[in-house]
């Protein structure tokens, strides 16, 4: 049996453009935004020292 259509190359699979861009987006994604959130919720400007002592005396030395 003949074939009239158009040959197509079995040996090329299709290809997945989009998805090679949607993983590529998504490992970069998966690296930065804990990178981000760990270095915006760790910054110095609301936190305390840890070596403050849990009480305070009064003007008495008590």
């Amino acid at each position: 049996m003949e074939s009239t259509g158009p040959v197509e190359r079995a040996s090329e699979p299709p290809s997945y453009r989009w998805a090679n861009i949607f993983g590529t987006l998504m490992a970069i994604l998966t690296l930065t935004i804990p990178a981000l959130a760990i270095g915006y919720y760790s910054s110095h400007s609301g936190l305390e020292p840890l070596s403050r002592t849990p009480y305070t005396l009064d003007q008495s030395g008590k």
